[in-house]
């Protein structure tokens, strides 16, 4: 089974629609449930370069923002000081706003880039694109 596969029933099988609290209590603990699950990877360029143990923390992490997500204030440190960089070559504005929005509650700073103007257009791939 591939790793994709393997998320594809994980995201089937478990139950998300208990209550947030039930699973963390209190914001310092969404917080701190956020830090606990760290990757020293700088990219996220293809799913099964991912283990089951990181797309399991993906979801921890995911059910612990919930909590994050309920509170007045929707920040946190997680992303302080870090750049995120978007890449979409398609047109998809929800997507790219999921995504801002996503880094912007990680109190990262984000930039957007779109697919016309890049080096991938004069044949760079997109692998070295995102290495930049």
């Amino acid at each position: 089974m591939t790793q994709a596969n393997q998320v594809k029933d994980r995201t089937q099988t478990t139950n998300r629609s208990a209550s947030p609290t039930a699973a963390v209590s209190g914001a310092d603990a969404a917080e701190n449930s956020v830090e606990s699950f760290r990757s020293d990877r700088r990219h996220v360029l293809d799913l099964d370069d991912f283990s089951p143990e990181e797309i399991e923390g993906v979801f921890q992490n995911a059910d612990a923002m919930s909590e994050v997500l309920n509170r007045q204030i929707k920040k946190v440190p997680t992303l302080r000081g870090k750049t995120v960089i978007t890449m979409f070559y398609e047109a998809s504005t929800r997507t790219r706003v999921s995504f801002e929005q996503a880094g912007k509650i990680l109190s990262a700073d984000v930039i957007n880039v779109s697919g016309g103007g890049t080096s991938t257009e004069k044949g760079e791939s997109l692998y070295n694109t995102a290495l930049t």
